[in-house]
């Protein structure tokens, strides 16, 4: 016999009601896990080819002309990351700290798309 609070609409929701805990479980685990996978291939990152231009790109012409001149209107749509990667690239030692230069880069992004409601 059901109670009166599992009438109508809700009887889809009180027959899930056991397994809401799980997959709340099952979500933080997965993302926990996709963290730490993501971290650990953070360690092994190393710059490439187009990074060295990024940093060496705004030295050469100056940060406006790169970003607005080349990146803005000859590359991909990621505005944000490619003005903060050619800001801050020139400014650090990319050979030693490139990890957490993608992994902020990366957060940036996540945190864009989230903002936008993607």
């Amino acid at each position: 016999m059901r109670s009166a609070l599992c009438s109508g609409a809700a009887v889809a929701r009180c027959a899930w009601s056991p397994f809401e805990g799980l997959v709340r479980v099952c979500l933080v685990v997965s993302i926990a896990v996709l963290g730490l996978f993501a971290a650990t291939l953070l360690c092994y990152a190393e710059p490439a080819w187009d990074d060295f231009v990024r940093a060496a790109g705004p030295a050469q012409g100056g940060w406006r002309h790169y970003v607005f001149g080349l990146v803005y209107f000859h590359w991909q749509g990621r505005w944000a990351s490619c003005g903060l990667e050619s800001a801050v690239l020139p400014c650090v030692d990319i050979t030693r700290c490139y990890a957490v230069l993608i992994g902020a880069v990366a957060m940036v992004d996540a945190l864009g798309a989230i903002a936008t409601g993607l």
